[in-house]
């Protein structure tokens, strides 16, 4: 079942909505800051190497960067409080949409 649908379920049985903890806000909001920088980085540095790889090397491609975006994630929510990585996070939106919309974000 998908996540909305059991979020929705669990509400209309009756369960009480919980607030976030300080460790939960500093990982989402972290992830909000950096999704887009991981994934502008995944097609960049994939895109040749990508294009010629097998289905082991790009199995170990996807593993490596998945592990080293969840180091550098962890590290960050140690050590940043949530309240800067939301205001990174609509920095780094904000120009991610501006090169989207002027053609220059994912360039060969």
């Amino acid at each position: 079942m998908p996540w909305l649908a059991l979020f929705i379920l669990r509400l209309m049985m009756g369960e009480r909505f919980r607030k976030a903890t300080p460790t939960e806000l500093r990982w989402y909001s972290g992830g909000f800051a950096f999704l887009p920088i991981w994934l502008s980085l995944f097609v960049r540095v994939g895109h040749s190497y990508l294009d010629h790889a097998g289905g082991i090397g790009i199995f170990g491609y996807m593993m490596a960067f998945i592990v080293g975006a969840f180091l550098f994630l962890a590290v960050w929510a140690r050590f940043i409080p949530s309240d800067v990585s939301w205001w990174v996070g609509g920095v780094v939106w904000l120009i991610t949409l501006w090169l989207a919309f002027t053609g220059r974000l994912v360039g060969a």
